[in-house]
């Protein structure tokens, strides 16, 4: 007998509801893991996209300081290009070696005719990270720079032009002109001694100051820079180290030194005032000074006791004393004192800092010999035994020919005459005029000291040429004077004025002569054009080499050639300037120039160092006044080359910036 086994309904309904329970907790769980995961996901996304965004805007900021530099190094000619951009004509800009960073200049303040070289640029900087990744992030940067040019180009007038070291006790000051450079092929060191009224200030060796007032638009150095007292400067460039030891400021005495840059160490240890350092060394800050725009290292970074630095990036270490910055460093980021404001310095193992290497001109010169010069003279003085021989040239009425001087005294007067024989038989020309019974000879020899001219009432103006050292003691002369020897000036208030610095009235017409020496008629004819009676515009110029010879008011040294050797023998070539001297025309000296007293030079100062000894310093001791005009006859700088040195530099600074 077959026996049923019968599932009743309710146990059958139990079984599904088991299997349901199962299966919503299973879906349950399966959305609660979907959604951790969705979580987790999107978070992850989230920090990578945060964290994108945060290395895009340091490349974007990172490209502000590169084009800042880069901008810097743009010629007038360059800027003008830039000036031309719009929104609807954008000029893109090429980073070379700075990856994720695109730059376009979209506005200028140029405006073509009345300003074409721009003072402001409008720049709009991208960063990118992640590229072609769902984590791509991009930053941009709308940045206004301000230029500001502080450039004289490669033509801009030397005024003071030195060769060999220069030693400064006293005042250099500048009058009168502006952009014209104080350049030194050597070092400069002063000692309270300052600098004031040029454009540049450069040295190919090292630059000393001690000494409070030096003040000028750039000053820079193929040697280190040292600053000890308050000095003011736009821009200081240097291939060594810069050390500022002064609360120094720009130019104008109250905004900052818009830029330090430096192949080696930055040290400021003052209150000093600056808007940018660059360098490639280490850059230290102490002494309670500001940055207000931004550090740029190569090497390690200190800040110390800084009043503040904006921001700032280094390939070095990073240590902060009592003020923390912003912005990235590639090495270790210390802290050994306080944290004033927010702490917001990144470490960027991968930071490349661009300061490029500095390169400064060398100066060149030419060579100064008065020997070369003798056949412009107008009289040439030599001694012919015990006799003074005067060659005469180009002097209006008189032969050209050699002439010897006498002595003869009419009507109280002493008149220095030209002889056209040994034996002073006759003596038509008169050389010099002294009026009075004085007892000592206008112009005299000295075997020991040279050539000694002394106080003479008036001597016919022309280039007066003398082999020998020469003494100018007092009196005033209308003449170039030219020496083969060294030049010495002393005694009360000595005046000389280079022919194409005296009035054409004097030189061509005598009317600095006593009425008894009149009328005129022996003037220089190569410098008095066509008749004298007639004044044209201005004097004719006589040109040797780069020298404007009516434009010299002493040269001084040169090389003669040994007749048993053959070989050039260098003599002289030092002018020594006593106290109360007025030169009105270039002082060129083939070796140093020194002062010993208060003078004033309408003109350049050159000198050659042809001697090369070590023992040979240029000196100036005195308050040293140099007086210009702009407008010069002729070159005017004798012995100066084209060097650039420190002649140029254009500053840029982000005036304002946003996120666009």
């Amino acid at each position: 007998m077959r026996t049923r086994h019968r599932i009743s309904v309710r146990a059958a309904q139990r079984g599904i509801a088991t299997i349901l329970i199962l299966l919503l907790t299973g879906l349950s769980l399966t959305a609660a893991v979907l959604g951790t995961v969705y979580y987790v996901r999107g978070t992850q996304e989230q920090q990578v996209s945060s964290h994108a965004m945060t290395q895009a805007q340091v490349k974007a900021w990172t490209g502000v300081e590169v084009i800042k530099v880069y901008l810097t190094s743009l010629s007038q000619d360059d800027l003008k290009v830039l000036g031309a951009a719009t929104k609807d004509n954008k000029i893109e800009l090429t980073l070379a070696g700075v990856s994720g960073v695109t730059a376009k200049v979209v506005g200028s303040d140029a405006v073509a005719g009345t300003k074409p070289v721009p003072t402001q640029l409008t720049v709009e900087v991208t960063g990118t990270t992640a590229g072609g990744t769902r984590a791509q992030s991009t930053s941009t940067v709308q940045v206004v720079y301000a230029l500001a040019s502080t450039s004289a180009s490669k033509g801009t007038p030397k005024a003071v032009n030195i060769k060999g070291d220069l030693a400064l006790s006293g005042e250099i000051i500048l009058k009168g002109a502006e952009n014209y450079d104080f350049s030194v092929d050597g070092n400069i060191d002063t000692n309270k001694g300052t600098i004031v009224g040029f454009n540049s200030i450069f040295a190919t060796g090292h630059v000393n100051l001690d000494s409070d007032g030096n003040r000028g638009a750039i000053l820079a150095a193929k040697g280190d820079i040292s600053v000890t007292n308050t000095s003011y400067f736009d821009v200081i460039k240097s291939m060594g180290k810069v050390t500022i030891k002064s609360p120094m400021r720009g130019k104008d005495g109250t905004s900052p030194v818009g830029l330090i840059y430096a192949n080696d160490n930055v040290l400021i240890k003052s209150s000093a005032l600056i808007n940018d350092v660059k360098t490639r060394g280490a850059a230290g800050f102490d002494g309670n000074s500001s940055v207000r725009g931004t550090v740029l290292a190569k090497g390690n970074i200190n800040t110390g006791s800084v009043a503040g630095v904006a921001a700032l990036q280094g390939e070095g270490d990073f240590t902060a004393s009592s003020y923390w910055p912003t912005d990235g460093i590639r090495g270790e980021v210390k802290g050994v004192g306080t944290k004033q404001g927010t702490v917001n310095v990144g470490s960027n193992p991968n930071l490349v800092v661009n300061v490029p290497a500095l390169v400064l001109d060398d100066l060149t010169s030419s060579e100064i010999d008065a020997y070369a010069l003798k056949g412009n003279a107008n009289y040439a003085f030599e001694m012919e035994g015990t006799n003074v021989r005067v060659t005469v040239s180009n002097i209006n009425g008189i032969a050209r020919g050699a002439y010897y001087l006498s002595e003869v005294k009419e009507n109280n007067v002493t008149y220095t005459k030209l002889c056209s024989d040994l034996a002073k038989s006759v003596c038509p020309y008169v050389l010099i005029v002294d009026q009075g019974n004085s007892k000592t000879s206008r112009l005299a020899y000295n075997s020991t000291f040279g050539w000694i001219l002394t106080a003479p009432t008036a001597m016919m103006p022309g280039v007066l040429w003398f082999e020998g050292s020469l003494t100018i003691d007092g009196g005033t002369y209308n003449n170039t004077i030219i020496s083969t020897g060294n030049i010495l000036t002393k005694g009360g208030s000595p005046t000389v004025f280079a022919l194409n610095s005296a009035q054409y009235v004097d030189i061509c017409q005598g009317n600095f002569l006593p009425s008894a020496n009149k009328p005129f008629s022996n003037y220089p004819s190569n410098f008095c054009p066509g008749s004298a009676s007639v004044q044209p515009p201005t004097l004719s110029q006589v040109m040797v080499g780069n020298i404007s010879v009516g434009s010299v008011a002493l040269l001084a040294g040169g090389y003669k050639v040994d007749p048993v050797s053959a070989n050039r023998v260098f003599s002289g070539g030092k002018i020594t300037l006593g106290s109360n001297s007025n030169i009105h025309g270039d002082l060129t000296a083939a070796d140093v120039v020194e002062t010993s007293g208060a003078a004033t030079i309408y003109g350049y100062v050159t000198t050659g160092h042809q001697s090369g000894s070590s023992t040979t310093t240029n000196k100036f001791s005195a308050s040293t006044t140099i007086i210009l005009d702009g407008s010069r006859p002729g070159d005017g700088s004798a012995g100066s080359g084209a060097g650039s040195g420190a002649s140029s530099a254009t500053t840029a600074r982000v005036l304002w910036s946003r996120y666009l």
